[in-house]
């Protein structure tokens, strides 16, 4: 092996009341926000271009915790009606170490393509699982 870290992203819907971090406009949370939507919001370059941008910008902290099945982030955000990321929370979480790796990620994600319902652009969720494999 060349010693790189593994990342595995899983489009998953995986749920859990654990909300160890969150960061962004919180009050965006007082609008309504889509789940599903006709068109959903979009990451510029596709899963293959999301794939690409988690590996070269994310790193294994150096505190370890965990097995395999514990170590997966999942991370909830919101994306607004330009694209941008407003606000996101660990809805499962590794330690803070890991959760704080995953948020930065988010935050350097650059603008997505917003969902659309009905034709115009609307808050969107978007969930991403982050397993962290050594």
């Amino acid at each position: 092996m060349t010693g790189r870290l593994n990342i595995l992203v899983l489009l998953l819907l995986i749920s859990t009341n654990i909300i160890s971090q969150e960061w962004g406009d919180s009050t965006v949370l007082k609008n309504p926000i889509f789940y599903t939507v006709e068109k959903p919001p979009k990451y510029p370059g596709g899963t293959k271009g999301l794939y690409k941008f988690i590996s070269e910008n994310i790193s294994e902290p150096l505190i370890v915790s965990g097995t395999l099945i514990d170590r997966i982030v999942v991370i909830e955000f919101v994306i607004d009606k330009q694209g941008y990321i407003v606000f996101g929370r660990v809805e499962k979480s590794i330690d803070k170490y890991h959760d704080q790796e995953v948020i930065n990620l988010i935050k350097k994600m650059p603008k997505w393509i917003p969902g659309m319902q009905n034709g115009k652009p609307v808050l969107c969720y978007q969930k991403l699982p982050i397993v962290f494999i050594r």
